[in-house]
Parts: structure tokens; sequence; C-alpha cells
């Protein structure tokens, strides 16, 4: 969900609310996509994060998210 300039998520869950910076919002919106980790990794290195950046960056949103 966009708000104003922010992304965000909420989980009804977990009763939270999380705010995305730009990478977390494109690690998202890939998920969303239906891309792997893996592969969200490699589009993000395509676009010029590191190879293993990229993945630290996947693996952490993930580990927030879940």
């Amino acid at each position: 969900m966009r708000m104003k300039s922010q992304e965000i998520l909420f989980s009804p869950e977990q009763r939270v609310i999380v705010t995305l910076n730009p990478t977390a919002a494109a690690i998202w919106r890939a998920l969303e996509r239906g891309l792997s980790p893996p592969a969200v990794a490699s589009e993000m290195a395509r676009r010029g994060a590191g190879g293993h950046e990229a993945a630290e960056f996947v693996d952490a949103a993930l580990t927030e998210w879940l």
C-alpha cells in the first residue's frame, strides 16, 4: 500500500504496520509479481546492486517480514 510518498505493509495477524524504504519496496513488488527470492536478488544485481549485497538485502527483508 502506498500512503503519500511512503510504501507500507500491514500484517493483520501481527497487527503491525511496516514502512518500506525504496529497496524494500522494490523487493516486495518483485515478490508480488511472483519472483522467487533468488530471482529478486538477480534482478537487483542487474540494476546495479552487487550480487552478494542484493542477496543479503532480500534475505534481511524476508527475515523482517516473516
